[in-house]
């Protein structure tokens, strides 16, 4: 099966007949564009079949079905969110600086920091990767309910971004949700396994928890009181101006010159200025950047900005552009219409949550072990010294850990020692490394039976999918929350103790 039609599941496409009344699945379309120079003008195909698809080359397409498409003098449309009938992957864009770019490996483990499960496909991009997230059935998209499956899938995106962007800052998390993507081929997918698929129920209540314990954090770090009368001008606000006159914003790190000139857009709009104005400003932005934007670019952004519903620039937005480009956090209007309270900082209170220790103590373990070994031997002294962790409190959250989500071996005395797992990052290397299970047995029996229970629940899962496909049933990817592991093995007993 082709790579693409995995992601879209084989639905959706106007080839497709249905398979019964009680079917689903909705007819419509992709979008094909023959290289990134063609995305400007939106000069593509428009895709109907999966015969087309397979026949139609290019570089980027649109991995999410749409209800139609139009084309005139060879440009394309209808690739927006209001026109979407399904959505069949999330996907994250990291782009990273010029030479920064580092290899998969780094990647994996991000996505186990992140989700604690691996992603569907990475595909490598010049500058980065993109991360797919593949559903293991579409989430379709329905008027009916007031479009409430798309303002949830919204939200979804917009969290795995920020949950992304905290561990690494050259993600991008102002491009479209549900937009243009790399396609994925034989030559740039770097990492791709059907069995790690995500069920859309499971990765809402994922973002829940996310929202929960970030929005927990924020009420605490920001306080609001506005003037409903009246809204302060943010175009008078001192990172407005402060973005205004940077000159080294670039692309690459993920929020760019785009993103900026987006931002000050919407300031202008808030501000009551008319779109002339602020396209003024924003050529004259864009004149001072060291690697400006064409013209035309600078004039879309800015009607994209005056044609939609945006109010004003995001917060959110303006920290992440601030922090990462001028090295400040912002510093906005403190007339009385806007009251901020700050949140002490961790390293000025007295005592951390022990959740945050947990966080980092996995972090920390995700980071350290490699792939090939699968844990990491060291000491308890190194643990506290790297994590700069008291010693209580390392014993504490340890405790809680134990036969929940970390594998411990100890040895005391002099040459003493501690051999630490997490199931989770034996699962993400028992996908990397196939003789795992025969170097565990030989260095850490605990872990080497874990792998072991495992490696026995995958092959009875296989054998009945193989069952399933012998009697012409669906054959469905396993999905993320399941256990997995590698289906080679060696037929080792099951190790004791």
């Amino acid at each position: 099966m082709l790579l693409t039609e995995f992601i879209l599941h084989r639905k959706g496409l106007l080839s497709n007949p249905l398979v019964s009344e009680n079917n689903q699945d909705k007819k419509g379309v992709v979008f094909v564009f023959p290289t990134k120079a063609k995305l400007n003008g939106s000069h593509g195909s428009i895709v109907r079949s999966f015969n087309g698809l397979e026949q139609t080359n290019g570089t980027h397409w649109t991995p999410n079905i749409y209800a139609w498409g139009k084309s005139k003098s060879g440009s394309v449309s209808g690739f927006e969110e209001h026109n979407l009938n399904a959505i069949n992957t999330f996907v994250i864009d990291i782009d990273f600086s010029v030479n920064r770019k580092p290899d998969i490996d780094y990647i994996i483990n991000l996505c186990s920091v992140v989700l604690q499960a691996l992603p569907t496909m990475i595909i490598s991009t010049p500058k980065g990767y993109q991360v797919y997230l593949v559903l293991d059935d579409p989430s379709y998209i329905s008027s009916a309910n007031n479009f409430k499956s798309l303002y949830t899938a919204k939200r979804i995106s917009e969290n795995l971004r920020r949950a992304f962007y905290e561990e690494e800052k050259a993600t991008d998390t102002g491009c479209n949700h549900f937009g243009i993507f790399r396609r994925p081929n034989e030559k740039n997918t770097v990492f791709f396994d059907e069995r790690f698929t995500f069920a859309f129920s499971d990765l809402m209540k994922w973002s829940i928890k996310y929202d929960r314990k970030t929005n927990k954090f924020r009420k605490n770090e920001l306080k609001l009181i506005t003037n409903k009368n009246h809204q302060y001008p943010q175009v008078k606000e001192s990172w407005f101006d402060q973005l205004l006159h940077a000159d080294n914003i670039d692309s690459g790190n993920g929020l760019g010159r785009n993103n900026t000139v987006l931002t000050l857009s919407l300031a202008c709009k808030q501000s009551e200025y008319d779109e002339e104005k602020t396209y003024n400003l924003m050529d004259e932005f864009n004149s001072r950047l060291l690697n400006p934007l064409t013209d035309r670019e600078i004039r879309r952004i800015v009607k994209s900005a005056y044609q939609k519903s945006y109010t004003g620039a995001s917060r959110e937005y303006i920290q992440i552009l601030t922090e990462t480009w001028l090295g400040t956090r912002p510093q906005f209007a403190s007339s009385v219409k806007h009251w901020y309270k700050f949140k002490k900082t961790r390293q000025e209170r007295t005592y951390s949550h022990d959740e945050e220790w947990i966080s980092d103590f996995k972090k920390y373990l995700t980071k350290t072990i490699s792939n090939q070994r699968g844990y990491v031997k060291t000491t308890w002294k190194e643990v506290q010294r790297d994590l700069s962790i008291p010693k209580t409190t390392l014993k504490r959250i340890v405790n809680k850990l134990k036969g929940q989500d970390i594998i411990l071996e100890t040895k005391r005395g002099r040459k003493g020692y501690v051999k630490i797992t997490t199931k989770n990052v034996l699962l993400r290397a028992l996908s990397v490394n196939k003789k795992l299970y025969k170097l565990l047995l030989l260095e850490f029996s605990k872990a080497a039976k874990f792998v072991w229970e495992e490696l026995q629940q995958t092959r009875v899962v296989s054998r009945v999918k193989q069952d399933t496909k012998l009697i012409g049933g669906i054959n469905e990817p396993l999905r993320f929350n399941y256990r997995w592991g590698s289906l080679e093995g060696d037929n080792h007993a099951a190790p004791s103790g």
